[in-house]
C-alpha cells in the first residue's frame, strides 16, 4: 500500500500508477510526467529510503506544473510590482537626492552671474560639511577678494583720473604761459624789426642827405671864393664892371 498525500486530502492507494513505479530507481530521479492521481502534468522527484542497507520504500514528491506555473507567473508579478516600486522609489530619491545636489549648484551659478555683472555683494549661504559647503566657502572668500581688488582698482582709477587731470591742467596753464611768451617774443621782435627799418631809413636819409650837401658844398665854395675875390677886388679897389663879367 502507499500513502498518497495531497494539497485538500490523504488516501491510501493500493497500487501505484506504472508511470510512477518506472521513476523509483535506486538513486534520486526526477523527471516531468503525467500523473493518473492529479490527472495532470507534474514535476516528480523520486528518493528511495534506505536504512542499514535496506531499501525501505521510497518517498515520491510530484508538483503540479499547473500550480507551479501559477506560482511562478506571481512570483514574476510580485517581482515586476517590486521592480516597479523600488524603480519608482529610486526615481524619486534620486529626483529628491539631485535636488539636493542640483539646488547648491544652481545657486553657485546664479551667485556666480551676479558676481560677473558686477554684484559684489553677493553672498552664497551653503550650510554643509560637505564638499559643496567648501566650495560656498571658497566662493564667498572669493567674492571678497574680488570686492577689495574692484576697490581698489577703482581708487586707483580716480587717482589717475585725478592726476591725468591735474597734469592737463598744469599743461594748459603752461601751454598759456608758452603762448604769452611766444606773443611777447614775437611783438618784440616786430618792435625790434621796426626799429631796425626805422634806422635803416634814417642811415638812407642821412647818407642821402650827406650827397646833396656834398653836391652842394662845391658850389657854395666857388661861390664863397667868388665873394672873397669880389671883396678883395673891391679893397683894392680893382673892381670894376670888366673885373665882374671876367669873374
Amino acid at each position: 500500500d502507499t500513502l498518497c498525500i495531497t494539497q485538500d486530502n490523504w488516501t491510501v492507494i493500493a497500487a501505484v500508477p506504472e508511470v510512477i513505479n518506472n521513476t523509483r530507481k535506486s538513486k534520486e530521479q526526477a523527471q516531468i510526467l503525467t500523473s493518473e492521481i492529479t490527472s495532470g502534468k507534474i514535476y516528480h522527484v523520486s528518493f528511495p529510503v534506505v536504512f542499514s542497507g535496506l531499501n525501505w520504500g521510497w518517498v515520491d514528491i510530484g508538483y503540479s506544473l499547473e500550480e507551479y506555473n501559477k506560482d511562478v507567473a506571481s512570483l514574476y508579478e510580485s517581482i515586476l510590482i517590486f521592480l516597479v516600486v523600488v524603480l519608482a522609489i529610486s526615481f524619486i530619491y534620486s529626483f529628491i537626492i539631485a535636488k539636493w545636489i542640483v539646488k547648491p549648484i544652481l545657486v553657485l551659478n546664479d551667485a556666480a552671474h551676479d558676481v560677473a555683472s558686477g554684484k559684489f555683494n553677493t553672498k552664497v549661504t551653503i550650510k554643509s560639511q560637505d564638499e559643496l559647503g567648501q566650495l560656498s566657502a571658497s566662493f564667498n572668500y572669493m567674492v571678497k577678494t574680488l570686492k577689495i581688488s574692484d576697490e581698489k582698482l577703482r581708487k586707483s582709477n580716480e587717482e589717475l583720473e585725478e592726476r591725468v587731470k591735474q597734469r592737463t591742467h598744469e599743461l594748459n596753464q603752461l601751454n598759456l604761459e608758452l603762448d604769452t611768451k611766444v606773443k611777447e617774443e614775437v611783438s618784440k621782435q616786430s618792435q625790434q624789426e621796426k626799429i631796425l627799418i626805422q634806422q635803416s631809413r634814417f642811415a638812407a636819409m642821412g647818407e642821402m642827405i650827406g650827397n646833396i650837401a656834398h653836391q652842394w658844398r662845391q658850389p657854395l665854395n666857388t661861390m664863397g671864393l667868388i665873394v672873397q675875390n669880389l671883396e678883395t677886388a673891391y679893397e683894392m679897389n680893382m673892381l670894376d664892371e670888366k673885373y665882374i663879367y671876367k669873374v
